[in-house]
């Protein structure tokens, strides 16, 4: 064997070796710890938010990449700093009031209940397994809550992971695609930035109308006078980023604070927050989003279902946009590729 040849075949081997290295580091931390892709996958929707808050200044102010980058974060840190400070201690405040009027609710409840026959069979009838059932699905949510809040570590490395990419996100998507054979790497390109497309319109249709969402929130409850009004809006408003699902869960401390102010608060809650989903789902969002990024209902209520049993709250927050990348590989790669239709793909011009 010639010495080029012999060459050539060890640069072959260590490749091969470095990948297969690679899969199975890769797997053997999927295993280890599950939730990893989507702290990855989470960094790369951050990521793409960053991009959007550098790109003006990297076009029309001419800085560099890592000047601008660093400029669009520090106006963030900034706004977000300036609302803290202007609010922080009412909103902490309204916390501490929130978690001492929790058990006088929670008898409120217990005292409603024990009021009507229906009541009283749910407490301690038959139908006591249904009890349990919704108290185990609370209990639930609210260990997914504490431990989401609690893994500091984890969103401090998905947070730098995000700087990084957004950094250069070009070298990313060109390491990514060395993988693939040469022939299939322009079609992976186009792949990736239609998913990139779709993922930034739903972003920025999430963010606008979690926006809009608080602000509604925070003038229907100021009307009704319910306490923590701004804590609860702002609660709404973050969940506003959960489709279907979120409204549910931001209503239920709205409803607790209700019935420990005043009962008769619950008639106009659950209308307030109907309404203002309504306006959000039928009004803003077609608004907002001039390339619509339209799934069924179903769809996303399904994926919700399949991703937030098994990884809780942070896979019921990204099931949405996994869902979009689901679909525009779907569209592209089997539907155009494979069957030879043409489509309108996520994202895409009308």
């Amino acid at each position: 064997m010639a010495a080029s040849d012999e060459s050539e075949y060890i640069r072959r081997v260590f490749i091969a070796t470095g990948i297969a290295v690679g899969v199975v580091a890769i797997g053997t931390l999927v295993v280890v710890f599950p939730q990893a892709p989507l702290l990855f996958f989470s960094a790369v929707l951050a990521a793409m938010a960053l991009d959007s808050l550098a790109a003006p200044f990297e076009r029309y102010a001419w800085l560099p990449r890592s000047v601008a980058l660093l400029l669009g974060i520090g106006l963030v840190v900034a706004a977000l700093g300036l609302v803290l400070w202007l609010s922080g201690q009412q909103l902490v405040e309204q916390a501490t009031n929130l978690a001492e009027r929790a058990p006088a609710a929670y008898e409120q409840l217990q005292r409603t209940l024990q009021s009507s026959a229906w009541g009283r069979a749910l407490l301690d009838g038959e139908s006591q397994e249904p009890t349990r059932w919704l108290a185990g699905v609370a209990g639930g949510a609210w260990r997914s809550l504490t431990s989401s809040l609690a893994a500091v570590g984890s969103a401090a490395v998905t947070a730098v992971m995000a700087f990084f990419l957004a950094l250069d996100p070009a070298a990313y998507r060109d390491a990514s695609l060395r993988v693939l054979p040469p022939a299939r790497r322009e079609r992976a390109t186009q792949i990736l930035d239609r998913m990139g497309d779709a993922l930034r319109w739903w972003l920025m249709g999430r963010l606008l109308a979690m926006a809009a969402v608080a602000v509604l929130t925070f003038a229907g409850l100021r009307l009704l006078h319910v306490p923590a009004a701004l804590l609860l809006s702002l609660l709404a408003g973050i969940l506003t980023f959960i489709p279907y699902v979120g409204p549910v869960l931001a209503a239920l401390p709205a409803l607790l604070v209700s019935l420990s102010q005043d009962p008769v608060l619950l008639l106009w809650i659950p209308p307030l927050y109907t309404l203002i989903q309504g306006i959000e789902n039928n009004l803003l969002t077609p608004l907002i989003q001039a390339k619509a990024v339209d799934i069924p209902p179903a769809y996303l209520i399904a994926a919700q279902f399949l991703i937030g049993i098994p990884f809780g709250l942070l896979g019921l927050a990204l099931a949405t946009p996994l869902l979009i990348v689901a679909v525009v590989v779907v569209q592209m790669a089997y539907v155009e590729d494979t069957l030879g239709e043409r489509v309108r793909v996520l994202g895409a011009e009308s």
